[in-house]
């Protein structure tokens, strides 16, 4: 195939243009695709704000020590 060029070229790709962007395929993917984005980024950063709480929680010592197995007093 040869290549066009001159107008003939400028229309073929001013019609191509035109094409796709009135060709919604594929839309509603991108559109989960960015809600999946989205919800990982908010996922994230809630658990990187909630780590020092959540980590504090569960070694404070009350708590810490409620797993340790009960050894008899010598």
């Amino acid at each position: 195939m040869a290549l066009r060029t001159g107008k003939t070229n400028k229309t073929a790709f001013g019609h191509l243009a035109a094409t796709f962007l009135r060709d919604e395929r594929g839309s509603t993917a991108i559109e989960y695709g960015l809600i999946a984005a989205i919800l990982t980024i908010a996922l994230i950063g809630s658990l990187i704000t909630l780590r020092e709480s959540v980590t504090e929680s569960l070694y404070n010592p009350t708590i810490s020590n409620a797993f340790v197995s009960s050894q008899p007093a010598e």
